[in-house]
């Protein structure tokens, strides 16, 4: 259960912003972006929020430091164990924090929830999920920072679900269109993370309850795709990947169609097999788990292929099982194992194998 006391101190920035009265919807705290500039560029962005009615603005004057000595995965997850506890304290659901980058000309901002976010789902905001934005920051961005909060907030919020995601749905239209008005002159890695996180509020819109909005996501999402190659940036492209896969997967269930999770399985295993497991072992290993629960999918859609999909199910989850370790990740590790074992038993009863059983 979360704290019920607040510290009153975090409402209100050294510019004398007070936290915005609308927000039955939920609330979101705007920390201190790490590095120079960066507490003016938060100040921006808790002032560009605090307008939106539907959630609750707070500016939080503290800065969520990534320790630079450990590996990336590391440093991610120590920082959101740290902001995790900042959230809970001020009670709120969703914390925007980051860094500024390249000599703070580019504002990177993280989207941290209270709780997780089921994975897996169509436009969960993960680790790797970020918002580049250039600085000085252009104008007309104002919808998909609004838009990328929303569907970042949508499904941990504790107010009403229905309101927001009604609004979130007309604020990712005007996000569209600025996503289409950016510069040329912006960076491309810049409008491939505006990309993404539009497609993410597309996607997110998909899942509760706003199917019209399926189409939209592809697109999006495929228009990132055409930006980048796995070569240049494997991280954000693999990215771009599994939330294409994410997508197509609830394309397969809205259509009942299994030629759609065979899509996304193509894009699970383009990302494992492009990543490497020596290189980006975490990444490669979740496309592998993303990969196996999809074809325990095809093995219930497709009955007479059943024991073959069951077959690459269990050895997707095999190869993953290489990389997470029951010492070093004992929660992913029996999540895994767990999923595993569902496999095993399919196939055990498929085949009457007392042994697999």
């Amino acid at each position: 259960m979360r704290k019920k006391k607040r510290r009153r101190g975090a409402k209100r920035s050294g510019n004398g912003f007070r936290p915005s009265d609308g927000g039955a919807e939920g609330s979101v705290q705007v920390a201190s972006l790490f590095g120079s500039g960066g507490k003016e560029i938060s100040d921006y962005i808790a002032n560009m929020l605090s307008t939106e009615g539907s959630f609750q603005t707070l500016r939080l004057e503290r800065t969520l430091k990534l320790n630079l000595r450990v590996g990336l995965l590391e440093r991610l997850l120590l920082a959101s164990d740290e902001g995790s506890n900042w959230i809970m304290d001020e009670q709120a659901d969703l914390m925007i924090w980051g860094e500024m980058e390249d000599m703070g000309t580019v504002a990177r901002l993280r989207f941290l929830s209270f709780g997780a976010s089921a994975d897996g789902q169509p436009g969960t905001f993960g680790m790797a999920d970020t918002l580049d934005l250039p600085v000085p920051i252009p104008d007309g961005v104002g919808d998909i920072v609004r838009a990328a909060t929303m569907a970042a907030l949508l499904p941990v919020t504790s107010g009403s679900k229905k309101e927001l995601a009604d609004r979130m749905s007309e604020v990712m239209v005007g996000a569209q269109k600025a996503i289409e008005e950016l510069a040329k002159s912006v960076p491309l890695d810049t409008r491939v993370t505006a990309l993404n996180v539009v497609g993410n509020a597309f996607a997110t819109a998909v899942r509760f309850g706003n199917k019209r909005a399926l189409k939209g996501a592809v697109k999006i999402y495929e228009a990132a795709d055409a930006l980048i190659e796995a070569k240049q940036s494997p991280l954000m492209w693999a990215l771009i990947q599994t939330h294409l896969g994410a997508i197509l997967e609830a394309d397969a269930r809205l259509r009942k169609d299994p030629l759609a999770l065979e899509a996304a399985i193509a894009r699970y295993k383009g990302v494992a097999d492009s990543l490497g497991r020596d290189e980006h072992g975490y990444d490669w290993a979740l496309a592998h788990v993303r990969r196996a629960m999809v074809l325990y999918k095809m093995a219930t859609m497709v009955p007479e292929k059943s024991t073959e999909y069951l077959k690459t199910a269990a050895s997707a989850f095999e190869e993953s099982l290489t990389v997470y370790d029951k010492a070093q990740m004992p929660l992913r590790w029996a999540e895994v194992m767990n999923h595993y074992g569902v496999v095993q038993m399919a196939l055990g009863g498929h085949g009457n194998a007392e042994a697999i059983l």
